[in-house]
Order: C-alpha cells, then structure tokens, then sequence
C-alpha cells in the first residue's frame, strides 16, 4: 500500500503543467529506432540467493600412524579430510530491464518526457535499457587444494644424544683395540644432525610421545601443588598456558593440522510472473563435497520456493494486457507485488523473507495528455 501511495505522489507531480503530444511503441529491437525518441524499460525482479559455507580441512601429522600405538588416539586419518559447514543464507533481490518491455517514446518535446521520466526512473519504476546492477558478488575459488602446513621439528636433546652414540661408538672401537687416526675419529664420529637423520620414523614418535607424556605430568604436578615451589601471580596462568601451547603443536605432529576459510556462492534466478508457487533447485550441499551444482548427485539439494501475496490484487481489473503495440501519450509502468520467499535444505527451513517482485506486479497505464493549473 506504502508502494501505491508513492507512485501515485509522483505521477501526479509528473503530470503537472502543460499538456504533451507524445507516442510510445514497445519495441523488440531497441538499438533500431527513429531520432527524437527515448527508450526506456520496465523492471523485472532477479533473485540473489547468497550461501555462506565453512570448509575445514585437516592434514595427517607424519606420525599419524603410531597415534593410537602411543597416545591411544584412534580415530586420525592417513589422508587429507575436508569437511563442509554450510552457515548462512542470505537473499536479496536486483532489478533489471525487462527485454519484453523497452518502450520507445517519441515526442517533438523530448526534452519534457525525458524530464518527466527522469522522476519516475528515479522511484525505481522504470530503468534505462542499459541499467546495471549495483550488487556485485565475489566468485570464491572452490578448488579442492591440499593445504601444506610446516609440522616443526619438536625432536629434544639432540645434541646429548648424538654425544651418547659418539661415546658408544668410541667404546666399541676401544674393544677392539684398532688404531684410528685423528682425521679417522672425526670422519667416524656422527654429527648431531646426520644422527637425527638416521632415527626412524617410529623412533621419533616414541620421542615426541614421551614428551607429551613428561608435559602433562609437569603440568598436573604444578597444578596440585606437589612441587616445593608454586609460583606467584601471573606466573602460573602464564606457565599453564605455554604448556598447552608446547603439547598441542606435540600433538599435531600425530593428529594433524587443521585450516579453515570461509566460501561465499551467489546464485541467480528471475521468478516467473502469474505462478501460484515457483520452486528452483539452485545447487546441491554435501558436508564431504561442499557446493554443488544442481545436476550432481551429491548431497541434498536447496530449493528456493516463492508465492505471490497479492497485496496488489485489487489492481488486477486495471491491468493492461500485454503485449502493448502502441498508444497516444500514455506511459506505461508496472507496480511491484510482495512475494513470499522461502529456502529449504531438504526439508528444513533455512531463510524467509517477503521481498518485491515486479513480475508479480500489474502493468498500468498514465495519461500525460492532459492540463493542470
């Protein structure tokens, strides 16, 4: 009714002043046309259905396989898991020239039409053949990439150890009774780091798992009270929370890394007019897949439903069939309908609006052939 109201306001200020001779067409072609004349277009209504998704996605640690072994954690994967959230849904609408109504106006007054058009294009009534769309949309990169963390070399006492094999190595030489040069001992001797090389993969994970074993004792112990110090402040707080940091990179190293990010889908339909009930499946969700298209076979499928409200419905004895060839300084707008939208995933409810469609609208007619004082 505010919309009735409004236009009425504004058709009523165009049609003020002095009388205009004026013809209108509706074209099909609207680049073939005579000078002198201005084109201009109804609305249509496009719907823009918005998804907002979470993918999460986790990369197995290199000691995955002794997880359950050693930390009795069994339920880590050998390979990459990408999981989907589909979080929100947003719905707005756009309106676009109607291709089955550019209307050529032609007048040896244009610049008054042009004027007087010029306050009905600005209540969104009618457009420019050429209007474009204020609402722009990002596509997101769905790619399915395998995310590449840096796991940290947690190894401890790297360099007491190397000196214990060296010890052992030297001792076995000595029993021996051989006879090394300086340069031989030197070459013989393992370096810290070709020491760390030759560990195998098992016997990293029994070094890592002890680690976490020897900070959650540290940690209950500090907690309790059973060391002779406690400390003061901050300081426990502070001590706490390093140790939790320490252990969860210790852990990732057997239970994996994860990542997330956020997707954002937009999908475009324009509703149909004179429908009791327009259903579109605009893509499919599946929490393994993600977003669909809507011939996959993947996952559920969302459905965006929408019903005409007929709040306009009293105008319907006025409206002018279509299509309208041509008429004598009348113009022709069309008064927009409230339509009821809903989204489903599959059968639950995810969003409800009511939006204006102007297919659901009545086409009108105004007479601009006329005199006020």
């Amino acid at each position: 009714m505010k919309w009735i109201i409004k236009i009425t306001i504004i058709l009523v200020f165009t049609g003020c002043s002095t009388s205009l001779n004026f013809t209108v067409k509706n074209v099909q072609d609207i680049n073939v046309y005579g000078s002198g004349g201005f084109v201009y277009a109804l609305p249509h209504t496009k719907l823009a259905v918005i998804l907002t998704a979470v993918r999460e996605q986790t990369i197995p640690g290199p000691y995955q396989q002794y997880a359950d072994k050693l930390l009795g954690i069994d339920n880590t994967s050998s390979s990459l898991v990408t999981k989907w959230q589909l979080i929100g849904v947003d719905i707005t609408t756009l309106s676009e020239p109607d291709p089955e109504y550019f209307f050529l106006v032609e007048s040896k007054q244009s610049e008054n039409i042009i004027e007087r058009l010029s306050k009905i294009k600005d209540a969104g009534l009618i457009l420019n053949p050429d209007a474009l769309n204020s609402f722009v949309q990002d596509i997101s990169d769905l790619t399915q990439k395998s995310t590449i963390f840096p796991f940290t070399d947690l190894l401890i006492d790297k360099k007491a150890t190397a000196e214990n094999e060296k010890t052992r190595a030297k001792k076995t030489k000595d029993s021996k009774d051989t006879k090394y040069t300086k340069d031989n001992q030197s070459a013989d001797y393992t370096s810290s780091s070709e020491f760390e090389n030759s560990k195998t993969l098992e016997q990293k994970a029994i070094e890592a798992a002890n680690f976490i074993v020897k900070i959650r004792k540290r940690r209950f112990n500090l907690i309790s009270g059973k060391k002779t110090y406690y400390p003061q402040g901050s300081a426990l707080e502070t001590g706490i929370n390093e140790m939790d940091k320490l252990e969860a990179e210790y852990l990732s190293l057997f239970t994996g890394k994860k990542s997330s990010d956020t997707i954002k889908r937009t999908f475009y339909f324009i509703p149909k007019p004179a429908s009791d009930l327009d259903r579109n499946e605009i893509c499919r969700f599946s929490e393994t897949t993600g977003i669909e298209d809507s011939q996959s076979n993947q996952g559920q499928s969302l459905v965006v439903e929408l019903k005409d409200m007929q709040i306009n419905g009293s105008l319907d004895h006025l409206q002018l069939p279509a299509p309208i060839a041509s008429s004598k300084n009348t113009l022709y707008y069309r008064i927009p309908d409230v339509a009821s939208v809903k989204v489903y995933f599959g059968s639950i409810l995810l969003a409800d609006a009511e939006l204006k469609v102007f297919q659901y609208g009545s086409l009108m007619p105004y007479n601009l052939d006329r005199k006020t004082k």
